[in-house]
């Protein structure tokens, strides 16, 4: 089992971290898509997997802390979380998923998906514990290369 207690929590060297346990595994980068609207979802998994990423995909905020609860440690590289859905919120699910007892709760790279990207919210979404924070629609390309991923 991976160690991820001694991961420090930047971004870029989540980011790189990623990236090197990515080709020890020889694994896709895997990432677990959080979007209440399915159309919308749709198309970014399907541009995702054109990319060689692997997903899963939740509905709502629920939905997305149960998937990552109940899966293994370290399966998922990176989360997008949208702000604003039903049954629950982006930022509640990312407290909550920060909150988790397990070794790659705090790792984990979350970022906040959201088409109002007023100031307001880009601090709630950093005091809820995402990392970052991408406009939609989602620049795939952008969103790679900030991951470091071909």
């Amino acid at each position: 089992m991976e160690n991820f207690d001694t991961l420090p929590r930047d971004t870029a060297q989540k980011a790189e971290y990623c990236r090197e346990n990515k080709k020890e595994k020889e694994r896709p980068l895997k990432i677990l898509v959080a979007e209440d609207v399915e159309l919308n979802a749709e198309i970014l998994i399907e541009i995702l997997a054109m990319k060689g990423v692997a997903t899963a995909y939740a509905e709502n905020g629920e939905q997305a802390l149960e998937l990552f609860r109940n899966s293994a440690i370290g399966e998922f590289d990176l989360i997008l979380m949208d702000m604003q859905m039903p049954v629950m919120d982006g930022c509640t699910a990312s407290r909550a998923i920060r909150s988790l007892d397990r070794t790659d709760a705090q790792s984990v790279i979350i970022y906040a998906c959201t088409a109002n990207s007023c100031g307001e919210d880009q601090e709630l979404a950093i005091q809820s514990g995402m990392d970052g924070f991408l406009e939609k629609p989602i620049d795939v390309p952008s969103l790679l290369e900030k991951m470091k991923t071909p």
